[in-house]
């Protein structure tokens, strides 16, 4: 208040209020952000999907053309309270360890650590203090030898239904083929961006690497099939491309179920699916 009395307040290059300068923070080139922007701007990069932390945040600068600096580390740290800077931290190591497309490295499924190991190796041996515990690497249980993944448990009816179940649950997300990122859309194109800054279809779930050229380019009517090609829609009902892959998983996860244990389901006679228990 004082500063905009005296005539010398700074606008937020994102929210556009009036700040304090000494209160701000900035890009490599002057682009001015105050606290609250960059602070939120960080959290959505560290619990969304935005830009990879390698080092440094794009400048958010609303202007045309966007800025193609960053904000320093440091600069990024002043804004952030104690544990906001240990997830900005974490994620930082995250999306380094995930450029470096190590091909031995295995993360630990009951704490997160990351190690590299053998390609051969097929148990992690934890090395972190509080953990310690042993994980197959292939299915990301805890260490079953001699058996093999397939044989560590016999489903039970009430297995087996949770098991669709959580086939039919998968079947709304994503994975990026890149780097394994689990993506879900609420609304807007079936061009996604993962975080690896990676783009794949949500219908066809493939990598994009034509740009919109993956989808059809010929006029037709809403909600219709294109006669002319086999391409993927832009534009669809997000409700009912889930739907759909929900009904499809179901599916495939009874016909796999049945060829392996025709009597897993045959007892347990509760319904399968939100839709069922309508």
């Amino acid at each position: 208040q004082i500063a905009c009395e005296q005539g010398t307040s700074k606008e937020c290059g994102c929210c556009f209020g009036d700040y304090a300068p000494k209160s701000m923070l900035m890009c490599e080139v002057g682009h001015m952000f105050c606290v609250g922007c960059v602070r939120r701007y960080v959290e959505e990069s560290v619990f969304g999907t935005a830009a990879n932390l390698t080092g440094a945040l794009p400048c958010p600068h609303t202007a045309t053309p966007a800025c193609t600096k960053v904000l320093p580390a440091f600069t990024v740290r002043a804004a952030l309270s104690c544990e906001l800077k240990r997830r900005f931290d974490k994620r930082q190591a995250e999306d380094a360890l995930l450029r470096a497309n190590l091909p031995g490295l295995v993360k630990c499924p009951f704490c997160d650590l990351a190690v590299e190991i053998h390609p051969d190796q097929r148990i992690l041996k934890c090395p972190r203090e509080s953990c310690r515990r042993e994980s197959c690497k292939l299915c990301g249980e805890a260490s079953h030898i001699p058996l093999r993944c397939s044989e560590v448990e016999r489903h039970t009816e009430a297995q087996a239904r949770v098991s669709v179940e959580e086939r039919m649950t998968q079947a709304r997300v994503r994975i990026c083929s890149f780097c394994k990122t689990s993506l879900y859309k609420e609304e807007g194109c079936n061009k996604i961006t993962c975080r690896c800054d990676k783009k794949l279809c949500y219908i066809c779930r493939e990598q994009i690497t034509n740009g919109y050229a993956h989808f059809c380019q010929h006029p037709r009517n809403p909600g219709q099939d294109c006669h002319k090609c086999k391409k993927c829609c832009l534009w669809t009902s997000t409700k009912e491309d889930d739907e759909q892959a929900v009904r499809e998983a179901k599916q495939a996860a009874l016909l796999e179920l049945q060829e392996n244990d025709p009597d897993a389901l045959k007892l347990d006679k509760r319904p399968i699916g939100p839709s069922e228990r309508m």
